[in-house]
């Protein structure tokens, strides 16, 4: 049965066999929606779109993309407006609670780090849990298997200079 939705044949929404359903726009198929074979959408270029699946041969997310995915501006984490990923023209951003904490712009060739500039250490860890790299925002020091740096470079181990070393003070 087809359900036309103007006075031409080439629009229309059709039910099919079983649970499924499309719909068709100027002679195109622009979508199908199919229960029948796990709760999924296919959009007219074959993009499938799972929704709710509970068959374990199925994708269990709410929501699966299989194939390319276009985002205008942002991902939004739900409830939480200050949390969320930017998409611009050669640019990505990464937001926890409102503060920017790893930025890529290819237009200035940065990969930046706490960029927006907020109180944020950062630390490297190794495989035994312990901070390899720690870098202090709020003083401005970084320490090497050190988790509280007194100088600005402060390493809690031995350090191996092949070349020079150059002290201008004490």
């Amino acid at each position: 049965q087809k359900l036309y939705l103007n006075k031409g044949d080439d629009t229309y929404i059709q039910s099919m066999a079983g649970d499924i359903a499309r719909v068709v726009a100027g002679g195109n198929q622009m979508l199908i929606l199919d229960y029948d074979t796990g709760n999924r959408a296919v959009f007219g270029n074959g993009t499938k779109v799972y929704i709710g699946a509970d068959n374990n041969a199925l994708p269990s997310k709410e929501l699966e993309v299989d194939g390319d995915m276009l985002i205008g501006d942002y991902i939004k984490h739900m409830g939480d407006e200050d949390t969320y990923i930017r998409f611009q023209a050669n640019n990505l951003n990464l937001v926890s609670g409102g503060s920017s904490f790893i930025k890529c712009d290819k237009s200035t060739n940065k990969i930046q780090i706490n960029n927006g500039n907020a109180d944020l250490d950062v630390q490297i860890m190794g495989d035994d849990g312990s901070q390899i790299l720690h870098t202090d925002a709020g003083t401005n020091r970084i320490g090497i298997l050190d988790t509280t740096p007194s100088y600005t470079l402060d390493v809690n181990g031995d350090i191996r200079v092949t070349g020079g070393l150059v002290v201008d003070s004490n």
